[in-house]
């Protein structure tokens, strides 16, 4: 029996008309947005559905709409029968996961993403930061080149998958470094449409604030394992310290996949907008199965191969 493992995609996806087709024609999808319109006081609907887009790309916007879009498609699956025996999300996408798991109600993970995107618009509310995907070199190659530059801080964000690795910082740190990066080998570098740098220690502060909001919150124990960014193995107790320090740490993505792995998962389904992570998980795995939920097209592929006809 296949063991499946739920992905929740992170910033960076998000795209005007994403989750149309699945809130449209699913109750239970359109009742989540509502519900979730009704708590943050945004129009969901007409932001995901009409933008524009300046808006949808403001941090609280952005978060707030790839976890409504991708927590409908995990409910639409759920109502469905298709369940997870583990979930797993991308920076914000362990939000996602956690609430899928029952870790926050509703009302509760809507106004911790409200506060967390405060905290890095905050941090970051110029325009000197950024963030560049180097592929091609390893992490202790670039750990090494990164180092040496010295105007300005840069460091390891996420570790995606193999030769694939996202640095962060400062601009002119950034520009440096992959210009060294290139001279040494790196295939390419190229920079990501992102005004921050995040999973640094530049938002040590912000993670010390979020740990002391989330502790106003109630917390549940998650009813499905959930995999932890800042450490590639399952959240156990301490939730809130895990994603104090999920703020301030690189994302370790093709760790978690690796674990599962080896722990027998064998079906991978990115649950929500894009094809990021499968992208990933295919380049750290080629033998595993891996599927995608975003649309009525993908979701009817997927049920399909899962031999599923409730669709």
């Amino acid at each position: 029996m296949s063991k499946i493992a739920f992905l929740f995609p992170g910033q960076g996806v998000q795209n005007i008309g994403m989750g149309k087709e699945i809130i449209e024609n699913f109750d239970v999808a359109n009742k989540l947005i509502d519900e979730i319109s009704e708590y943050s006081n945004i129009n969901l609907k007409k932001l995901l559905f009409s933008g524009p887009i300046d808006e949808l790309n403001k941090i609280k916007n952005t978060q707030l709409s790839i976890f409504v879009v991708s927590l409908a498609c995990f409910k639409v699956l759920e109502e469905i029968g298709i369940k997870p025996d583990v979930n797993a999300g991308f920076s914000l996408g362990e939000y996602t996961a956690l609430t899928a798991s029952d870790v926050f109600d509703l009302k509760t993970a809507v106004e911790i993403l409200e506060i967390r995107g405060r905290l890095l618009s905050e941090t970051f509310s110029d325009s000197q930061y950024g963030m560049m995907a180097v592929l091609g070199m390893s992490r202790e190659k670039i750990e090494e080149i990164i180092n040496k530059v010295d105007v300005g801080f840069v460091a390891i964000a996420n570790i995606n998958c193999p030769q694939q690795i996202v640095i962060a910082g400062e601009k002119v740190a950034l520009e440096d470094a992959s210009k060294e990066l290139i001279n040494n080998g790196a295939k390419r570098v190229l920079a990501l449409s992102v005004q921050g740098a995040f999973h640094t220690s530049l938002l040590e502060n912000a993670s010390v604030k979020l740990k002391e909001e989330l502790n106003k919150f109630k917390i549940n124990r998650p009813k499905i394992p959930v995999i932890a960014n800042e450490t590639g193995d399952y959240i156990e107790e301490d939730i809130i310290n895990s994603l104090k320090n999920q703020l301030k740490s690189p994302v370790l993505w093709e760790q978690s996949i690796n674990k599962l792995i080896k722990e027998g998962f064998d079906t991978f389904i990115e649950v929500g907008p894009g094809k990021v992570l499968s992208g990933f998980v295919r380049k750290i795995n080629s033998d595993v199965n891996v599927y995608n939920v975003e649309d009525i097209k993908s979701l009817e592929k997927t049920c399909k191969i899962l031999g599923v006809n409730k669709c």
